[in-house]
């Protein structure tokens, strides 16, 4: 540093370089505080689009599992709403008798004459004579478990009744009636429906069992 005179007065001459350096080194210190607050602001606006595409999926997901339920529900619920075979709407015939051990097996036939419906179970079952019933009714046979049947029109449904001979028994005890009818309820009916038939006889006795009677089936034919 230099001194100079000027009009009786002295002055300190500093040196340019110093100056300028110092000029430099308060510009960098502001330029540095602006790029931090930029690269900050970047790195925040990129989060929400990498997860975005998650959700996205699983609404699809759920969207084909709901369709496929409600297909499934809507089978169960057509399937259902099948009324059920009333006897108003059914004729009942024997089917061909076969015998063995002192019983004899009688198929009994129910086919739809109406529209669509649906039969599930055991008929009931007893022998009349004159409108009145013979004996005890046919107790179910449990061998083959019940299914429901949806019987279109025309369609039959068939079960098997099985009758012991009354000469199995003592006299006295079973009563002997020959019978004029076979009379069958249809399941869940109250209306009965006579088979006029005198092929076979039935103990007046409640306390003698001699009838049996299957579930119905679909006919195959």
């Amino acid at each position: 540093m230099r001194r100079e005179t000027i009009h009786g007065r002295t002055f300190r001459i500093l040196p340019v370089a110093a100056t300028t350096g110092a000029l430099v080194l308060a510009l960098a210190g502001c330029g540095g505080s602006s790029g931090t607050s930029t690269a900050s602001t970047s790195t925040t606006s990129t989060t929400p689009s990498s997860t975005t595409s998650s959700p996205t999926g699983s609404a699809s997901s759920t969207q084909d599992s709901d369709s496929s339920s409600s297909d499934e529900s809507s089978s169960q619920s057509s399937d259902s709403a099948t009324t059920t075979c009333r006897s108003s709407q059914l004729t009942a015939r024997l089917g061909r008798a076969d015998g063995a051990a002192g019983s004899v097996y009688v198929p009994i036939v129910l086919t739809n004459t109406g529209s669509t419906c649906a039969i599930k179970g055991y008929p009931g079952v007893s022998l009349v004579r004159s409108g009145s019933q013979i004996g005890a009714a046919a107790e179910r046979d449990a061998s083959v478990s019940p299914t429901r049947i949806v019987l279109a029109t025309g369609r039959s449904a068939t079960a098997t009744l099985r009758i012991t001979q009354t000469g199995n028994f003592d006299t006295t005890t079973c009563q002997p009636r020959k019978a004029t009818a076979i009379r069958v309820y249809p399941p869940d009916q109250t209306t009965a429906i006579d088979i006029a038939t005198t092929a076979y006889t039935g103990c007046a006795s409640t306390k003698l069992s001699i009838l049996t009677i299957t579930a119905l089936k679909a006919d195959e034919s």
